[in-house]
């Protein structure tokens, strides 16, 4: 059934074209928010239309939205996490200045805010009440720093006394793997390994891993932009389970994945980048 125009559809209006589908998120309402840093944009789709348009932006970025409503999107240009109220107006900005590539983001249950700086080797954790800087989580342990973490994804739940635990997945582009830490920043485990170039063996291997989601069955979905493709791995172990896609122009084919989100059907969502549209593909056997 599709969902009511809320009011960020009515306030936004759309005039541009979705070319160059960067970072996904999904709201409270079941939309699909969509940055595209070459028009500028944050896009907003429901069931696959667009409705409506944050314009304007300094080169966005990584997207997430709370369950307020509220749009956080990173900006390349300006060096910050900008955060827009339902409506589309600008609120304020997080870590101006500071924040050198604002490549992903993500909320965890107590509404504080992750961000892959990959041009500083770094996830930066932020308190979204105070803006405050609460941590800098730069690698796997002191001997194993990130190498360009693309991309951030959290798990979580909120305990009795407001704080939330979980864990943390981190895209490491630079060293072909998926970090995951507890939300502390302690590293608990790595999934996958780098591959300089395509091999016959690639299963849980990555070349350019580009993002990571998860879901509630221990599964990871990692996007590897130069394979043309998503990999499923075993949260726990690491272990490869299937893919989604391969390198092409047409449907169920995918040309530099940028992003993989999971809708709330259970859906795989891809930023298909140079195909200029989103790719979906149909939930996995045993739900989320």
């Amino acid at each position: 059934m599709r969902i009511e125009p809320g009011p960020l559809c009515s306030a936004l209006t759309v005039e541009h074209a979705l070319e160059y589908p960067t970072r996904l998120a999904h709201g409270p309402d079941g939309r699909l928010y969509v940055s595209d840093v070459k028009v500028g944009s944050v896009f907003v789709q429901d069931e696959g239309a667009v409705v409506a348009e944050l314009k304007g932006l300094g080169g966005p970025l990584g997207v997430v939205v709370d369950a307020a409503g509220r749009i956080y999107v990173g900006s390349r240009d300006r060096a910050a996490v900008e955060v827009y109220g339902p409506t589309g107006g600008l609120l304020h900005a997080i870590g101006p200045g500071a924040i050198g590539m604002p490549n992903d983001l993500a909320l965890d249950a107590a509404g504080q805010l992750y961000v892959a700086d990959s041009a500083a080797d770094a996830v930066r954790v932020y308190d979204t009440a105070s803006r405050a800087l609460v941590r800098v989580i730069e690698g796997a342990g002191d001997a194993s720093p990130f190498r360009f973490p693309a991309a951030v994804a959290v798990t979580s739940q909120l305990g009795a006394d407001g704080t939330a635990t979980g864990e943390l997945y981190v895209a490491d582009q630079g060293n072909g793997r998926v970090v995951v830490l507890d939300l502390e920043g302690r590293a608990l485990r790595q999934l996958g390994e780098r591959m300089e170039a395509f091999d016959a063996d690639w299963q849980g291997r990555f070349v350019r891993l580009q993002s990571v989601a998860t879901d509630g069955a221990g599964r990871v979905y990692a996007a590897d932009s130069r394979l043309a493709l998503v990999q499923v791995l075993d949260a726990d172990g690491g272990g490869y389970l299937a893919h989604h896609g391969r390198l092409g122009r047409g449907p169920g084919e995918l040309y530099l994945p940028l992003d993989v989100e999971l809708a709330p059907d259970g859906a795989l969502v891809v930023a298909n980048a140079e195909n200029h549209r989103i790719a979906r593909f149909a939930a996995p056997e045993g739900g989320q």
